[in-house]
């Protein structure tokens, strides 16, 4: 072998080299990269069991005790007081919701889209927020609906628990009012839960929508195990809509756009 050959194929050895190394190393980063995501992933889920069997329990706590302090007034009938018995009806139905609500999101989370069986029908909007105000009214909360009520094409029950999603975040951590606000913008339609609190912090606004993020130890939504807005958006956008968070004045505002019926005219030729 001459001495010029011998020269070409040190630098021809050397980048050979470097190229494996290079190769090791990269394979190398991405397999770091992809044990911390395995490992963030496996974190994120104990956080998230942790956080459920508190979230259920609390309610579930709730509910007995409150169910044997009733039973208990009713060892003296004479002593019954109705305007108390009142109270605590209102205190149990409302923890019951939040673990309706609880459950309802854990089944909803993790199935695709085409397992959730949603079934479009025209429906008015006026009767989907009733319903989804009902248990929060009954509770004594005063929520108000106004605005363009237009018959709209979507899973009814998905609407509603969407809304319901939606107005439970507004009365945990936002502040009254609360209104639920319906709005016919072009030809699309929009259904806004409002309120007046002090929003949605700045270093949230990013993980929104996502599933299982938390503030310290806390869900998003109360009583929603840190699914409520995830499950909102992941219906939102399996019913042809999508939800959006801004702030208006001094107003907290999560609009839910939704697919709009229009109705003929019969009136025009």
């Amino acid at each position: 072998m001459t001495s010029w050959s011998v020269a070409l194929l040190i630098p021809m050895a050397a980048l050979i080299v470097y190229r494996l190394v290079a190769r090791r190393d990269l394979q190398a980063a991405r397999l770091e990269e992809r044990l911390a995501r395995e490992r963030e992933i496996v974190s994120t889920k104990d956080q998230f069991l942790s956080n459920l069997s508190h979230e259920l329990k609390t309610p579930l706590t709730s509910i007995l005790g409150f169910t044997l302090a009733v039973d208990d007034s009713f060892e003296d009938p004479n002593t019954v007081d109705f305007s108390v018995l009142s109270e605590v009806n209102d205190l149990v139905l409302a923890d019951a919701a939040k673990l309706t609500r609880m459950i309802e999101d854990l089944l909803v989370i993790d199935k695709a889209d085409d397992q959730l069986g949603l079934v479009p029908e025209t429906a008015p909007i006026s009767w989907l927020i009733d319903e989804s105000l009902d248990t929060f009214r009954r509770t004594g909360l005063d929520i108000a609906a106004e605005g363009d009520m237009e018959p709209v094409n979507a899973d009814p029950e998905a609407v509603k628990h969407i809304l319901r999603n939606l107005i439970a975040n507004a009365t945990a951590h936002g502040s009254p009012p609360v209104r639920v606000v319906g709005k016919l913008v072009g030809d699309s339609y929009f259904v806004e839960v409002r309120d007046r609190g002090s929003g949605v912090a700045e270093h949230r606004l990013e993980t929104l929508f996502q599933r299982y993020v938390h503030d310290a130890d806390q869900p998003l939504i109360e009583g929603s195990v840190g699914l409520g807005t995830a499950v909102a958006q992941k219906l939102a956008v399996a019913i042809g809509g999508g939800i959006s968070y801004h702030r208006e004045g001094d107003e907290t505002v999560f609009s839910l756009q939704l697919p709009h019926v229009t109705i003929p005219n019969e009136n025009v030729a």
